[in-house]
């Protein structure tokens, strides 16, 4: 199902048509391989899992900082959360700014690698990185793939050394299902690029 059809109400609440239409365009640029509609779909399922222990409120403000916290991405970037913050905030046109200003923690957060405290935040940030946690091998390869094509502009060398180097921040964090998986991974990249 089509995210922008599924959370429309949600979404003409708190932003402009014009800035859903935009938010729709950016999710499914063609140059977005695995920070894509998919990725933005898988967070919101994994968020949706959530809402029994969430307030109706702050199962708004997840769904509104999971359509953000990707909206700005380019490869490479490392700009790309502080970005996006940035089209939120020019873009939310809610009254609730405490609201407002949880929602920008939580797009903030995902630019860590250290799993937050705050509860609302550990379930968001814990949402985008899902697919350390199952621990899937072949998850975590195609993941992979669709990332290297994301990174295609640079040299299989180069990719591998900061691959490795960004999933060894990503240990520890997860727990041990989760840094088996990374672990697994980092050879496949070894062996692989």
């Amino acid at each position: 199902m089509n995210p922008f059809s599924l959370y429309k109400d949600i979404l003409e609440k708190y932003l402009s048509v014009d800035t859903i239409l935009k938010l729709e365009e950016a999710w499914n640029e063609p140059r977005r391989k695995y920070h894509n509609i998919d990725h933005l779909r898988q967070i919101l399922e994994d968020l949706e899992k959530k809402r029994n222990f969430v307030l109706p409120i702050h199962r708004e403000a997840l769904i509104l900082a999971a359509f953000f916290h990707d909206a700005i991405y380019i490869p490479g970037h490392q700009d790309n959360e502080d970005k996006s913050l940035q089209l939120f905030i020019r873009c939310f046109k809610g009254t609730d700014w405490h609201m407002a200003k949880k929602i920008g923690e939580m797009i903030e957060c995902t630019k860590f690698r250290k799993r937050p405290v705050h509860p609302l935040l550990r379930i968001f940030w814990d949402a985008d990185n899902a697919m350390f946690f199952k621990g899937d091998i072949k998850g975590l390869i195609a993941n992979e793939h669709k990332i290297r094509q994301e990174f295609n502009f640079v040299s299989k060398e180069e990719y591998k050394k900061k691959r490795i180097e960004f999933l060894k921040t990503c240990l520890g964090t997860m727990g041990p299902k989760a840094d088996q998986g990374i672990r697994e991974l980092m050879k496949y990249v070894e062996e692989t690029y």
